[in-house]
C-alpha cells in the first residue's frame, strides 16, 4: 500500500514539474492567396523534434495552434496551390499573428486546346 501510495506521489510531482516547464503559446494567422484572398480548408502543420500538430484553415482562412514556446517548422498545403514552407519560425507567448501567401501551383499537364 504505501508503495502505491509512494507512486502515485512521485506520478503527480513529476507531472506538475512537466507542465511548469511547458510555456504554453500559439501561432495564429490568415492564409491567403496572392490576391489576398483567403484560403479555406488549408492543412497548417506545426512541427519539432517534440511537437507535430497539424490544423485546417476555417470559412474565414483563420488557424490557430496551441503549442508550447519554441523554433517550429511550418508547412502550409492546399490543393491548386504549392506547398509553402517556413522552416525556422520562434513562437512564444505573444507572437504576432502570422500572414501566408500561397503561389498557385502550376497545371500538373500541359492543357490542350483543341
Amino acid at each position: 500500500m504505501k508503495k502505491r501510495i509512494f507512486t502515485i506521489l512521485f506520478l503527480v510531482a513529476v507531472c506538475s514539474g512537466l507542465s511548469v516547464g511547458w510555456q504554453s503559446s500559439r501561432v495564429a494567422g490568415l492564409v491567403l492567396d496572392a490576391n489576398d484572398a483567403r484560403i479555406v480548408g488549408a492543412k497548417i502543420t506545426v512541427e519539432n523534434a517534440q511537437v507535430k500538430k497539424s490544423v485546417r484553415s476555417d470559412d474565414e482562412g483563420k488557424f490557430e495552434v496551441n503549442i508550447p514556446s519554441g523554433t517550429y517548422h511550418i508547412t502550409v498545403q492546399q490543393p491548386g496551390f504549392k506547398k509553402f514552407q517556413l522552416p525556422e519560425f520562434r513562437v512564444e507567448e505573444n507572437s504576432e499573428p502570422l500572414n501566408i501567401h500561397m503561389e498557385v501551383a502550376p497545371p500538373l499537364m500541359p492543357l490542350k486546346i483543341h
